[in-house]
């Protein structure tokens, strides 16, 4: 089935991988990194033997150009093994005084071009005499030093070449405890901790050993490396910029114009229970898209459904007017704009990608502030397209004028999508799995054992399989969707109470006070959030930030009830939904990306993303109802769902927190020196 997606949305979508350094994102597992590591400790001391017996490294094939370390060509090629076996004051095998029968085993190292990365060109060498002088080594390093952990195989070839390196490896560090011989550190940082197989060597070792293989996890990187530049994460938030922007510019309009319309309560919060309604069943779908093509074709499609949709929407007063009448058939007007709204759901994915993209961007301990970011881009987006509504769309030749208001917002939209989906075409590919699964198709090793363990893409419900089986999984995304309950209702109804409340004798006047309130709120959240969360979160960890994040969702509901009518407008510039959305929604996306692999995460976290388009949808749908009840008593019922959501968190054990990092991660490198030891 995916295969027929590709081919359907590759007709349209051009995914251009050419420019992609596909084999930083295959990888070698534990087995495949201590092969390539034994080979570059003995790369590293051939030199010094070459070195020290006056030779030059290039004549070995031992110089720069062998990137990717590879020794074969140097064995057979050249007269190493008897300067290893000198080195051990042995006997070398000399020049045959005897004609080589050509029936006689042959040494075979020698790989095609393709497998290998060395520029370096030894002189051919019989493969027979390769052989004899083999097997002298190997009697001879038997006799001084024999190693039955790690004995020489019988014929050196390609399929034999690592466990001729390991031989290798147990004489040369013999051969450097003697008196006399070249001294080398084998348990050097560069030998251990900062030891990482380079792309050519990880292509080596593959190409030599399928069962090596496996794709970049950045899930198990727990070093702290904030650098947004290097990693791209600062892409992802110009993205989320122009998203934010044209999607706020719409949503602090719509509301607006369909009360001036006429349009009650229920239709009002229908504005965002019909987008999240669609986002409910598509979003997911789009996330399991990303995990097939990559997230790049995705944010293509995303802008462009946006672009498209909200154009069409734009153009309801031209499409109902009637005479010159922009305002004539208010009702259908309302109706087709609802429906619009739906339609463009379909393509309401711009967070959970950009979340997805984050994941596969940052480390652990980088990404919350990177997911926070993302949310918090989107907010700034919302705070310009507030001043362009305060000061723009609603003064001057717009003041009083909805349908010019609207129609030109629209436009203005519009164009920021376009914007945006041109900048979307010159993103880099982020998925580790779609690059490496490419790469390894490439390369021809799709059909070994760790390729199907490591690498290639579980499917939908092995993926839901792993939700429902994980207690912690089902814990968070029931508290998340509860923190959104609390944290939405109030957002939800705002508009609503702000145009109706205050007696304002124009949409325009109410549309230019929610303004200002997004305007004031996203300016504290800002601060707040850039200034405080990470200070916080490294004392106290994320879920108390998250737990933090829940009061604060929990008050401007408090207040609403509290306060006796009519409720000051004070209230509604407080940034305590802003706050606890926006961090609220990133933590909890950030304890999910830790339950992810590069065979999944697409997938998982579209699946958990269901849980944001039922908190959203819910909370639109029954903010609606609520308040067409009562808007002071329906106030109190929003404390509940906060509530539960603490409940449920109490029970919630993350397998990471920024405040227990840096123990893990010593943890880590002690055991990854270890392993490495000698």
């Amino acid at each position: 089935m995916h295969e027929n997606i590709e081919r359907v949305i590759g007709c349209f979508i051009e995914v251009d991988f050419t420019n992609l350094n596909a084999m930083a994102n295959l990888v070698l597992n534990p087995a495949g990194e201590a092969r390539a590591r034994t080979q570059y400790r003995c790369f590293e001391y051939l030199r010094l033997l070459v070195a020290a017996a006056g030779h030059a490294l290039d004549a070995y094939g031992l110089g720069d150009s062998n990137r990717d370390h590879y020794l074969g060509d140097c064995i057979q090629r050249t007269d190493i093994l008897e300067l290893v076996v000198r080195a051990a004051g042995c006997t070398a095998a000399g020049p045959s005084s005897t004609p080589l029968d050509a029936d006689s085993p042959k040494m075979d190292l020698h790989l095609p071009e393709a497998m290998g990365a060395s520029d370096a060109a030894l002189s051919a060498t019989d493969p027979v005499e390769a052989h004899r002088r083999y097997q002298n080594y190997c009697a001879e390093m038997n006799r001084v030093h024999p190693d039955p952990l790690h004995p020489a195989p019988e014929l050196a070839t390609t399929e034999t070449y690592f466990k001729l390196v390991d031989h290798l490896f147990s004489s040369l560090v013999y051969v450097e405890k003697l008196m006399g011989t070249p001294k080398i550190d084998w348990n050097a940082d560069h030998f251990t901790l900062d030891y990482k197989p380079c792309p050519d060597e990880v292509k080596l070792v593959i190409n030599l050993d399928a069962e090596a293989i496996s794709a970049m996890d950045n899930n198990k990187d727990l070093q702290d490396k904030p650098n947004w530049c290097a990693n791209r994460v600062w892409y992802v938030m110009v993205l989320g910029f122009f998203l934010g922007t044209s999607l706020s510019l719409v949503a602090l309009t719509v509301p607006f114009y369909l009360t001036h319309l006429g349009a009650n309560a229920s239709q009002t919060a229908n504005i965002q229970s019909f987008f999240n309604l669609a986002q409910l069943f598509f979003c997911p779908l789009w996330l399991w898209i990303s995990e097939i093509i990559g997230r790049k074709p995705v944010y293509i499609v995303l802008f462009a459904g946006y672009a498209v949709t909200t154009g069409l929407t734009g153009l309801a007063p031209i499409i109902f007017q009637t005479k010159g009448n922009f305002e004539a058939n208010p009702q259908e007007q309302i109706s087709y704009i609802l429906g619009m709204r739906f339609v463009t759901g379909i393509f309401a994915y711009a967070i959970p990608i950009g979340f997805v993209t984050v994941t596969d961007l940052a480390s652990p301990r980088a990404r919350p502030m990177a997911l926070i970011a993302v949310n918090v881009m989107t907010l700034v987006g919302t705070a310009i397209a507030s001043v362009i509504i305060a000061f723009i769309f609603t003064t001057g030749t717009y003041t009083g004028d909805n349908v010019k208001s609207f129609l030109h917002t629209f436009y203005l939209a519009t164009a920021l999508l376009v914007i945006g989906l041109i900048f979307s075409c010159f993103f880099r590919e982020s998925s580790a799995g779609v690059i490496a699964r490419k790469a390894a198709k490439k390369m021809g090793k799709t059909e070994s054992q760790a390729y199907k363990t490591n690498v290639k893409r579980d499917n939908f419900f092995v993926t839901f399989r792993d939700i429902l089986k994980n207690k912690e999984l089902i814990l968070l995304w029931f508290a998340y969707v509860f923190q959104i309950f609390c944290s939405q209702l109030p957002v939800a109804t705002r508009g609503f109470l702000v145009a109706k409340f205050y007696g304002f004798t124009s949409a325009q006047e109410a549309k230019q006070l929610n303004a200002l309130s997004d305007i004031v709120a996203i300016a504290l959240t800002v601060c707040f959030v850039f200034g405080l969360t990470r200070i916080i979160a490294n004392r106290i960890g994320e879920l108390r930030v998250i737990i933090i994040s829940v009061y604060f969702a929990m008050l401007p509901s408090l207040l609403r009830w509290a306060v006796d009518p009519p409720i000051p407008k004070w209230i509604m510039f407080l940034p305590f939904n802003t706050i606890a959305f926006s961090l609220g929604d990133a933590l909890f996306i950030q304890f999910v990306t830790l339950y992810t692999t590069p065979k999944n995460r697409g997938t998982l976290l579209g699946l958990f993303q269901i849980g944001n388009s039922v908190g959203r949808f819910g909370s639109a749908l029954m903010g609606g109802e609520l308040y067409n009840w009562s808007w002071r008593d329906g106030s109190i019922f929003f404390l509940l769902y906060g509530f539960t959501s603490l409940l449920l968190l109490c029970f919630v054990k993350p397998p990471l927190e920024q405040n227990t990092a840096a123990q893990i991660e010593q943890r880590q490198l002690e055991q990854k020196r270890r392993q490495a030891f000698v």
